[in-house]
């Protein structure tokens, strides 16, 4: 089953971010960062977006999510399918998640 990919428009429809606060949130290790499908044109795996947000909305904090990114940005090398990625998102929001 492929994956599907979303452009920055439907990203920002999903997350209450603005583009810059997204490409921080990048750069600081807490999301994703896309993929280039060409010179001028960028996606995010939904899978992974999925992901991030679910960790987020089960309360893991910044060293669990940076964990859980890294580990998805990881993975994609080895072309993960969604049973995958739901174990990457067990492990990492079980060690996050606040008490």
């Amino acid at each position: 089953m492929p994956h599907s990919l979303i452009r920055l428009p439907v990203l920002l429809d999903r997350l209450p971010r603005s583009r810059s606060a997204v490409y921080q949130d990048i750069a600081s290790g807490l999301f994703v960062p896309p993929i280039s499908l060409g010179p001028r044109c960028v996606a995010w795996p939904e899978h992974e977006v999925d992901a991030v947000v679910a960790a987020r909305a089960a309360g893991a904090d910044d060293k669990a999510i940076s964990g859980l990114v890294a580990e998805l940005v990881a993975a994609r090398s080895g072309l993960c399918g969604d049973a995958q990625t739901g174990e990457i998102l067990r492990r990492w929001v079980g060690k996050g998640v606040a008490a």
